[in-house]
């Protein structure tokens, strides 16, 4: 299911790649450390949907307590579990097909966006899933790195700028690419490296994706879920994480986080 849940996301065909994900998550949710903590609402699958697509949920929803507590829970953090804990074990195993998959799958259902292009832009700091999903219907994208996407936007900046009709939306596009901006005359690399973590309790298991948040007042670097729950704070301030490309999870031996970012040097 999982390298063809890949290929829809690269293909951005998202109800195939749901299609896989729910059948999937079928049978994860079924083991214990993967089952959602309430356990399944009725219409999960619908969730997980509009989820991956970059839609909204509906207004109306049965318990919205309950869908918003399995997206939080059951989708950004167990689900995407899962999806990590099955690939690294496929590579560990040497099963077919494993390493194929890039984890792409696992930042789809971190940010909620159902293709490359898309997880690109959210990873870069574009906090909005409706102007993201918006970009991509009226400019289809097939970028596939940060150099790419830096090529996309200088040309179709001004273009998207007639996409927003709420002053709030232009001021985020204005800060998402006076920071692109900002670095576009540098050169960009890439770089890797792991910082001991202080956790604020027990540190997730190995591999668990986190997301780093930079406060330029305090001079820290906070560690979070996916969902925006603090989980701790870096031994070493790292404010780069604030441009570029970051990706972050948890290291093997669940004492540091392994970061690779690309982004200007």
């Amino acid at each position: 299911k999982l390298p063809a849940t890949e290929a829809a996301l690269a293909d951005g065909e998202v109800e195939v790649a749901a299609t896989e994900l729910a059948e999937f998550a079928e049978v994860v949710f079924e083991t214990a450390p993967f089952r959602p903590d309430r356990g399944l609402p009725a219409p999960w699958k619908g969730t997980l949907y509009q989820w991956l697509g970059g839609f909204d949920l509906p207004p109306a929803l049965v318990d919205p307590g309950a869908e918003i507590e399995f997206l939080q829970d059951g989708i950004v953090f167990r689900l995407v579990w899962a999806v990590e804990a099955v690939r690294v074990q496929g590579i560990a195993e040497g099963v077919p097909g494993a390493a194929d998959i890039q984890g792409n799958i696992a930042l789809a259902l971190t940010y909620g966006v159902p293709s490359i292009p898309a997880i690109l832009l959210a990873q870069a700091g574009l906090p909005s899933r409706a102007m993201i999903r918006r970009l991509m219907e009226q400019f289809p994208a097939t970028f596939a790195d940060a150099a790419g996407m830096r090529d996309w936007l200088r040309d179709r900046a001004e273009h998207a700028s007639d996409l927003w009709a709420a002053g709030g939306e232009r001021q985020i596009w204005r800060d998402f690419l006076a920071r692109w901006r900002e670095g576009s005359g540098t050169n960009w690399t890439t770089t890797s490296r792991e910082i001991a973590c202080v956790w604020a309790e027990v540190s997730p298991p190995p591999d668990t994706p986190v997301r780093l948040v930079h406060d330029p007042k305090l001079g820290t670097t906070g560690v979070y879920r996916m969902d925006l729950t603090r989980l701790g704070t870096l031994a070493a301030p790292l404010p780069e994480v604030d441009s570029g490309v970051v990706r972050a999870a948890v290291s093997a031996d669940a004492a540091h986080v392994a970061i690779s970012r690309f982004g200007p040097s």
